[in-house]
């Protein structure tokens, strides 16, 4: 949850490129909650977008930029 809240950009890059490096090697699914939509879009796969409680976006990166719902765009 949150995993570089409060990290500055270096260490914020290096915990990114540690998530990613382990969910390769290990060959796991991993879970990441995060505020930082372009942090997320940069090292997962796909993305979900709650609002409200309720999953306003499911997709891959590429369609989640593509996305025209204001909402997901804001």
């Amino acid at each position: 949850d949150e995993p570089t809240t409060g990290l500055d950009p270096i260490n914020t890059a290096a915990v990114e490129r540690l998530i990613e490096q382990l969910s390769t090697e290990l060959q796991v699914t991993s879970l990441l909650v995060t505020h930082d939509v372009e942090g997320g879009l940069m090292i997962c796969d796909r993305v979900a977008m709650l609002d409200s409680g309720t999953i306003r976006f499911c997709g891959t990166p590429d369609e989640f930029r593509a996305c025209p719902d204001p909402v997901v765009q804001a």
